[in-house]
C-alpha cells in the first residue's frame, strides 16, 4: 500500500521537512519571528507573481475569460447536484480556516491591546486567505485548460514555468509551509501537551512529540488525493475544531458573560480559582466536545472504510441524516457542543470566581474597619462626656 502513495522522492521530501521543523524547534521559537519576517513578504510577492502569470495569456496560454468560464461551468454542474455539495464545500473551507483562527490565538493573545489582536488577525488571516484561494482557483483552471485534468496542487503550475522559476517557486512554497506549520500546527498542540503536566513536561520536548506524531500519522495517505484531503482530513478535522469552537464561544459569551477574571487566570493556587474545575480539568467541556463530535464521527468512519473498499458495490451507503452530519461536520459539532456545554454548566455550575471571593473579603474587612472606627468614636464621645460630667461635678 505504501508503494501506491509514497515513492523515494516523496519520502526524502517528507523526512527533510520533518527534520527542518525539528531543527527550528531546537533553535528556539523565540527566534521564529525572523522566519515570519522573511516568509510573509516573500509569500505575498510569490502569489502576486503567480497571479500575473495566470492572467497573462502569453505566459499561461489561457485568457482570464476562459478560466472564469471553466469555473462557472463546474459551478453549474455542482448546482445540478443539489445543495448538499455546496454545504460540503463551505464546511471544508470553514474547517480549513478554523485551524488558523483557533491556533493563532496562542500567539495573538500576546498582543499589547485588544485592538492590536483583532486588527492583526483580520489583516493576517481572512484577507490573505481570500487572496490565496482566489489565486488557487484560477491556477487550477489554467492547469485543467492546458492538460485536460483537474488539479488541486499549486506545484502543478510549475510545469509551465522555466526550470529555474519552478525551483524558486518550490523553495518558496517550502518556506511558507514551514512557517505555517510552526506557527499553526506545532506551537498550539505543543502547548496543549505541556498543559497536561506543566511541572513535568518541557515545551521543546512536547514540540518534538507533535512532529513525531505528525510523521507517524502517514500524511501521504491522507493527502494523496483531493478527496482524501478535503473529505477525510478537513471533514474529520472540522468535527474536532467545531466542537472546541462551540465550547469556547459558549463559555465566553453565554456562561461567563464576556468576563474573564485575571486573578483566576493567574492564581497561585488554581484549585481555588474559577478555573480549578476537577483537578484542573473541565469535564463539562470534555463531555460537550465528545457530544459535538459524536454526530459527524460515524460518517467520517464510513468514508474511511469506503476508501479501502475494493469496488463501489462494497461501499457503505449512509442514510441522509448521517450524510448531512458528516458533510456539515464543523457546523453540527459546534452547535451540539455549545448546547451541551451550556446545559452542563446550568445543571452543574462552575466554581466561583476568586476575584468575587476576594472582593467579598475586602468588603467584610472594610465593614469591620468601619465598625471598629464607629465604636471607637462612640467610646471617645462617651469618654468625653464622662470627663465633662466629672469636671462639672
Amino acid at each position: 500500500i505504501f508503494d501506491l502513495y509514497l515513492d523515494l522522492a516523496h519520502l526524502v521530501v517528507l523526512i527533510f521537512v520533518t527534520s527542518t521543523s525539528a531543527t527550528c524547534v531546537r533553535i528556539g521559537v523565540e527566534k521564529f519571528d525572523r522566519l515570519l519576517y522573511f516568509a510573509a513578504p516573500m509569500g505575498t510577492v510569490f502569489f502576486l507573481v503567480v497571479l500575473v502569470f495566470i492572467v497573462t495569456p502569453a505566459w499561461s496560454g489561457c485568457s482570464l475569460e476562459e478560466e472564469l468560464q471553466l469555473q462557472a461551468t463546474k459551478a453549474e454542474a455542482k448546482a445540478s447536484e443539489g445543495v448538499f455539495p455546496w454545504i460540503v464545500g463551505i464546511n471544508i473551507l470553514v474547517s480549513m480556516l478554523s485551524t488558523v483562527m483557533m491556533n493563532a490565538a496562542d500567539l495573538s493573545r500576546l498582543a499589547p491591546r485588544q485592538f492590536d489582536q483583532a486588527f492583526g488577525q483580520m489583516l493576517g488571516i481572512p484577507l490573505p486567505k481570500l487572496f490565496v484561494v482566489g489565486v488557487g482557483i484560477l491556477g487550477a483552471a489554467v492547469v485543467q485548460l492546458r492538460t485536460g485534468k483537474p488539479s488541486w496542487m499549486m506545484g502543478d503550475l510549475f510545469q509551465f514555468w522555466p526550470p529555474w522559476a519552478g525551483v524558486l517557486g518550490a523553495i518558496m512554497i517550502y518556506f511558507l509551509t514551514l512557517s505555517i506549520n510552526i506557527a499553526v500546527n506545532i506551537i498550539p498542540p505543543a502547548n496543549d501537551f505541556m498543559n497536561l503536566a506543566p511541572r513535568s513536561l518541557k515545551w521543546r520536548h512536547c514540540a518534538y512529540g507533535v512532529i513525531l506524531c505528525s510523521f507517524l500519522a502517514c500524511p501521504f495517505l491522507i493527502f494523496h488525493t483531493a478527496a482524501g484531503f478535503a473529505e477525510l482530513f478537513l471533514g474529520g478535522y472540522g468535527m474536532v475544531t467545531g466542537a472546541l469552537y462551540g465550547v469556547m464561544v459558549s463559555d465566553y459569551y453565554i456562561v461567563r458573560g464576556q468576563h474573564l477574571s485575571l486573578p483566576d487566570l493567574y492564581a497561585e493556587d488554581i484549585s481555588k480559582s474559577a478555573f480549578g474545575y476537577y483537578k484542573g480539568h473541565n469535564w463539562r467541556a470534555a463531555v460537550a466536545a465528545l457530544a459535538g463530535a459524536s454526530l459527524p464521527c460515524p460518517a467520517w468512519i464510513v468514508q474511511m472504510l469506503n476508501k479501502t473498499a475494493s469496488s463501489p458495490s462494497d461501499q457503505i451507503v449512509l442514510p441522509t441524516f448521517w450524510a448531512v452530519c458528516g458533510g456539515a461536520s464543523w457546523f453540527i459539532a459546534s452547535s451540539v457542543a455549545a448546547v451541551v456545554y451550556v446545559t452542563c454548566c446550568r445543571l452543574f455550575p462552575l466554581p466561583g470566581s476568586l476575584a468575587a471571593t476576594e472582593a467579598c473579603g475586602e468588603k467584610e474587612v472594610d465593614t469591620d474597619i468601619s465598625d471598629s472606627n464607629d465604636s471607637k468614636s462612640v467610646d471617645e464621645s462617651d469618654s468625653g462626656a464622662l470627663t465633662s460630667k466629672s469636671r462639672s461635678s
